[in-house]
């Protein structure tokens, strides 16, 4: 196995990235990261050196939100090495546990089970259905797909749910002006009013569920990572 990792990069997530691109560098014999210019509110990316290849692609306002994920995606994978014979595909939020991956790599494709953090203080959503993270052999990825995101991009996905979930999410663990951010650009923008529920939200003292998924129990955790407080 040659493994290549994709990453869709957003400076809303630039606390997690140092972790993640060791995290990477300790896993995959390519890497490409994505990033666009500008993000979907029309504020402009800080273009940082990352440290790893990185493709930086315009803003089109014209294209769904949806369909230029697809495409940064597909534009990541076209550039590893030709070489690479499976690939992951990962976001910029989403750390993982290395050794524990590792011993996944053969299940492909394959979805990984996910635990979901949110606010600051480390608290995550407790549950046993989310997944995030894309991992199979770079010829099954579709890469004309013109549905969904990673969850219709490769032939014959599977649901694994193993015992303890050892990709970690941390779409919501931020304070609350990188939140703001967030609501305002990410793919899901249109769906409800974020914003306005998010200030609610955050005046409010920590519930025992979050208000994205209400059967998400939150409960208190450690930064198993050694990232730091976001706030």
């Amino acid at each position: 196995m040659n493994l290549g990792v994709v990453v869709i990069y957003s400076s809303i997530d630039h606390f997690l990235w140092p972790r993640l691109r060791e995290q990477i560098e300790a896993i995959a014999d390519d890497a490409v990261v994505v990033r666009r210019t500008h993000l979907f509110s029309g504020e402009k990316e800080p273009l940082h050196d990352l440290g790893l290849r990185t493709l930086t692609l315009p803003l089109d306002h014209g294209i769904d939100h949806w369909e230029q994920m697809r495409r940064m995606r597909f534009a990541g994978v076209r550039n590893l090495h030709p070489g690479v014979t499976h690939v992951l595909l990962l976001d910029s939020d989403e750390l993982f546990e290395v050794e524990r991956l590792k011993m996944h790599l053969g299940d492909v494709p394959t979805f990984f089970a996910s635990e979901w953090y949110w606010r600051t203080g480390f608290v995550k959503a407790v549950q046993n259905n989310e997944t995030s993270g894309l991992l199979c052999r770079k010829t099954d990825l579709l890469l004309d797909t013109t549905e969904g995101d990673r969850e219709r991009m490769a032939h014959g996905i599977q649901r694994p749910r193993p015992e303890r979930p050892f990709v970690h999410h941390y779409s919501w663990c931020k304070p609350l002006e990188q939140m703001v951010r967030k609501v305002r650009n990410w793919t899901h923008k249109d769906d409800k009013p974020w914003e306005s529920m998010l200030l609610h939200e955050w005046r409010q003292p920590l519930p025992g569920t979050c208000f994205v998924h209400k059967n998400r129990r939150l409960v208190r955790c450690i930064d198993q990572f050694g990232i730091g407080d976001p706030a």
